[in-house]
């Protein structure tokens, strides 16, 4: 009889597949696509028939692709069915937890998306995407202190490991109020994961609507320091130069734009130019604007000097 640990250490060894395995289920998937326009049964139908054909390590792959049909055709009871027969043949798949509360989540079934993740994160409790989707459900719930909870446990695990889960914290602690806290959080991921652009993103956003829009800039300027190829950052910088008329305004957007235009990929550069152009006209109208108030204003007076 296997201990606890040797029998979970046996499933998770189950995710491991070798390369002809996956290389059945491609063309499995590629097939099931062919199949689906002749109707949902007869799409089932032949990929029950194919599990005979693949090795049982890859037979709850096979159940979610179905699962993802059946929800797709509106079929929910189905769908339910088929993540079940997922989670009994290998729990530790995370993909099939998320993906099974997500579509509780989309039929408003509040409740049974909490069971299905609270249950995910039994078998896979640091799993990124899960505890993301944990923290969310719990915060839309109302349900706070059960997503601080959820975040506690990932003193346990390296922050390289679990630096998006702790991100969504940050933005959590932001959205309820405690703006100190998610500050501290955001210093603490941008000391200890420099090298991931969406952490400084969400902290220059942050500052941002906090109305801290030179902290904003600076935090933003860091980033593309270590992160000289991440395009958002790019973009956010050219929205706060143009908002922080007192460090420079447009003359600042300018030689941003130059210098993102020389690192940043090919495919992005033209969206580069068309922000810049976009933040031109938005100027130009500022200035036009306040000269023609000017006008008013000193038509204005003389209207009243003449009287």
């Amino acid at each position: 009889k296997l201990s606890l640990q040797e029998y979970l250490s046996c499933r998770r060894a189950e995710t491991q597949e070798p390369p002809a395995t996956k290389r059945q289920y491609k063309a499995f998937c590629k097939e099931l696509k062919l199949k689906e326009k002749e109707g949902y049964v007869a799409a089932t139908e032949w990929a029950k028939q194919e599990l005979l054909l693949l090795p049982p390590s890859a037979h709850y792959k096979v159940y979610m692709e179905v699962a993802d049909l059946a929800k797709r055709q509106n079929r929910i009871k189905h769908a339910r069915h088929y993540y079940v027969q997922v989670h009994r043949m290998q729990p530790f798949a995370s993909q099939g937890w998320l993906e099974h509360a997500k579509m509780e989540e989309e039929c408003g079934d509040m409740e049974r998306c909490g069971r299905v993740l609270n249950r995910g994160l039994f078998f896979c409790p640091y799993n990124e995407n899960l505890l993301v989707k944990g923290i969310k459900h719990q915060e839309r719930i109302g349900n706070i202190q059960a997503a601080r909870a959820l975040l506690s446990r990932l003193k346990r695990v390296t922050v390289d490991r679990t630096w998006k889960a702790t991100l969504e914290g940050a933005l959590m602690e932001a959205r309820n109020g405690n703006g100190e806290v998610a500050r501290k959080v955001f210093k603490y991921l941008m000391q200890h994961v420099p090298w991931h652009g969406p952490v400084y993103l969400e902290a220059s956003r942050f500052e941002e609507r906090e109305e801290n829009y030179e902290k904003s800039i600076k935090i933003i300027e860091k980033g593309l320091v270590g992160n000289p190829r991440y395009a958002p950052l790019w973009f956010a910088a050219l929205k706060a130069y143009e908002k922080c008329e007192t460090i420079g305004g447009i003359q600042k957007v300018r030689e941003t734009v130059q210098r993102a235009v020389k690192v940043i990929t090919k495919e992005l550069i033209w969206k580069v130019w068309f922000e810049a152009a976009q933040v031109e006209e938005r100027s130009c109208w500022r200035i036009c604007e306040k000269r023609r108030r000017k006008l008013e204003q000193k038509r204005t007076l003389r209207m009243q000097d003449g009287e």
